[in-house]
């Protein structure tokens, strides 16, 4: 027995006015349809019903009409440009309204998504966007790749892969990563500048901003063979502060999202497929290219007030309360004119590789592939079509000599049973939004205003550089050094404190001072041989253990034992413009205040020995000080250095403690 198929006619989703229009516009587009190519069209039934009182309010808006001399670029211009118009018009008007959440309200520009049916209709959209002030968001991967920024940090990548490529270098020069002007890049090469940033640099070239560059593509270059695709495009992302640039757009996160996406999806390749770099861009260029089968969303953040744009394939299963159908000006009957392939029923090849240069059958092949092509065009039309829910905004833009969907469109309005509107641009459409941060020419001075900007931009560099965080032992070493004042030559120390072995040793002891119970000391040399075989000294454990011994002797420990203390505190506060840090080997609360103690295991002979050392670490406990008094607001009324030996502990506090204090916050708020 054969049955008829069940057929889906109800449509959920779209009030009466759109689902009319469908059924009108693609019941002459499809009809009685085209035996293996095309089914019958069946018309939709509505649900829903139309807002109250607005029976017979139109739910189609349709942009534009037949052009004469207009060339395809010209057409998706005027396209985008009338849709911009509508979308600045459409949120400033309280009277359109959209059904959301239960009721109806006025337009919000996260109501709206424009679908194109490829990546084409970008690049015109972006611009007509841009020039009215409209915050806009491509939420499909194929159109994410075709992103300004996306293609920048590409083509610092291509750049850095194949240094003689001069189009990807000079294009990774004119971008934002280095922001090279043409009046450079001239002055560079007719300074006998090369593009092939490892070629030898001309000396009156050596400091030409493009040989700055160089001098960075050749790094990236040299790292291509060590760095993973992700990696290099997160190093790219931050070492070309692009997040921070992005501050300079009206829309900084939509910037962030691409490059974290760009980032993910690199991961993604070396997880799955696996390749060097010369791998992901090609696999890059294929998902920025019409070639590309998956159009992975992107999801929006729910508070983010922008214009969505998707490819039609992208929107499969998606639904929106304002539909807008741009790319309709493109003609069905368009064949590739570069090398092609197509396969008979037998599975065979037919090949074109140039206008005369073809196999017998492809050009039979090719006809049945262009009506096959355009009813698809026709069907993803639909697909469009279908996800208005309140408002569907077509676009009937065409050529007035050549068959496309803008025309069928334009055709279908003569007897459309359903009210439409149309729109004209006036020209005053515009979209109020926070305006960016950028520089101003504020005189006529230019080469002075370029002066003065490029030494604050030198400024910037060098605040930049400086450390974002400083360790106490760090800070008090460059001071020392600054002061002449370096460690002491250890020729006289005990061979087992000499080279590798007294580092490993000073950690064993420290391990076992941080977790050992300070009053009892019980598990001692069991600890002392876990730590000292840890560090690779087993055959020294018992020396550890005669050091921890040592320290547990001095009358400090009995001082930490009668209050609250910690043991290995991690201490960090901001001075200046960095951040002091570091760890407190024991840290004491007294009623007037703090005691920082600090364990060294250097050598201890006499008197002078213990005031030499207290010297040279006399800035590291001051930079402890520092730090916790900035965090605690506490004072610190004493730094305590215990020298352990294994005949006894030798007990020094830093003199003058505020003094010291004041040494270290003045080198870290001067930047040094």
């Amino acid at each position: 027995l054969v049955s008829e198929p069940t057929k889906l006619t109800t449509n959920f989703r779209s009030v009466p006015g759109v689902v009319g229009f469908v059924n009108h516009l693609f019941g002459n587009a499809i009809g009685d349809g085209v035996d293996e190519a095309q089914p019958a069209y069946t018309p939709l039934t509505p649900h829903r019903e139309a807002q109250d009182g607005d029976d017979g309010a139109a739910a189609v808006v349709v942009l534009g009409g037949p052009h004469e001399d207009k060339q395809a670029g010209e057409m998706r211009q005027l396209e985008a440009a009338d849709i911009a118009a509508f979308i600045c018009r459409a949120v400033g008007d309280d009277q359109r309204q959209v059904f959301r959440d239960g009721q109806w309200r006025p337009v919000r520009l996260q109501d709206i998504a424009v679908l194109i049916p490829s990546r084409l209709s970008l690049p015109a959209l972006e611009s007509a966007f841009g020039a009215v002030g409209l915050p806009f968001r491509p939420e499909t991967s194929s159109l994410v790749y075709a992103t300004q920024e996306v293609k920048e940090v590409l083509a610092g990548v291509r750049a850095a892969v194949d240094p003689a490529n001069s189009v990807d270098v000079v294009g990774a020069l004119r971008s934002s990563l280095f922001a090279i002007g043409d009046d450079l890049l001239l002055s560079w090469k007719l300074g006998q500048g090369s593009w092939d940033y490892r070629a030898t640099i001309p000396d009156n070239l050596s400091h030409h901003p493009v040989a700055t560059a160089f001098a960075e593509l050749n790094t990236w270059h040299a790292q291509r063979w060590w760095m993973e695709p992700s990696s290099l495009i997160e190093h790219i992302v931050r070492t070309r502060r692009l997040r921070e640039q992005a501050l300079a757009s009206s829309r900084p996160r939509d910037r962030w999202r691409r490059y974290r996406f760009l980032s993910d999806q690199a991961r993604e390749f070396s997880a799955v497929q696996g390749g060097d770099l010369h791998d992901f861009v090609r696999w890059a260029e294929i998902q920025a290219s019409d070639l590309a089968r998956v159009t992975e969303p992107i999801p929006s953040e729910p508070d983010d007030d922008a214009v969505r744009i998707l490819t039609i394939h992208g929107s499969k299963g998606l639904e929106f309360p304002i539909t807008v159908l741009a790319g309709a000006s493109t003609a069905e009957q368009s064949r590739n004119t570069g090398p092609s392939v197509l396969f008979s029923d037998t599975g065979e090849p037919e090949v074109k590789l140039g206008k005369d240069r073809v196999t017998a059958g492809f050009d039979v092949h090719a006809s049945v592939e262009e009506v096959l092509d355009r009813h698809e065009r026709i069907r993803l039309h639909y697909v469009a079509a279908t996800r208005a829910r309140d408002l569907l905004v077509v676009s009937a833009h065409h050529k007035a000599k050549s068959t496309s969907m803008g025309r069928r469109t334009h055709d279908a309005l003569e007897d459309c049973p359903v009210p439409w509107e149309s729109f004209a641009v006036r020209g005053d459409e515009s979209y109020e939004v926070l305006p960016p941060t950028q520089l101003r020419l504020e005189s006529s001075d230019y080469e002075g205003e370029v002066r003065r900007w490029t030494e604050q931009q030198e400024k910037a560099i060098s605040d930049a550089s400086i450390a974002g965080s400083q360790s106490a032992t760090g800070i008090a070493s460059a001071l020392a050094a600054h002061d002449g004042h370096g460690d002491e030559p250890d020729a006289e120390r005990q061979p087992w404190r000499r080279g590798r072995a007294g580092t490993a040793i000073g950690s064993a002891v420290h391990a076992v001072l941080q977790h050992i119970d300070l009053a009892s000391g019980d598990g001692l040399d069991d600890m002392a041989r876990l730590h000292a075989d840890r560090e690779g000294i087993g055959e020294l454990a018992d020396r550890v253990a005669e050091l921890v011994r040592s320290a547990l002797s001095a009358p400090t420990i009995a001082q930490a034992l009668t209050g609250r203390s910690w043991r290995e505190l991690h201490v960090a506060a901001p001075i200046g413009t960095q951040v002091l840090e570091g760890y407190v080997d024991l840290l004491i609360e007294n009623d007037d205040g703090l005691t920082v103690v600090d364990f060294k295991t250097d050598p201890v002979r006499s008197e002078a020995d213990a005031d030499r050392l207290l010297e040279s670490y006399r800035l590291q406990g001051a930079a402890y000080a520092l730090a916790l008094s900035e965090v605690t607001g506490q004072p610190v009324v004493d730094c305590r250095f215990l020298f352990l030996a294994i005949d006894g502990v030798v007990e020094r506090s830093v003199q003058d403690l505020p003094s010291a204090i004041r040494e270290v916050r003045q080198a870290l708020e001067a930047g040094t």
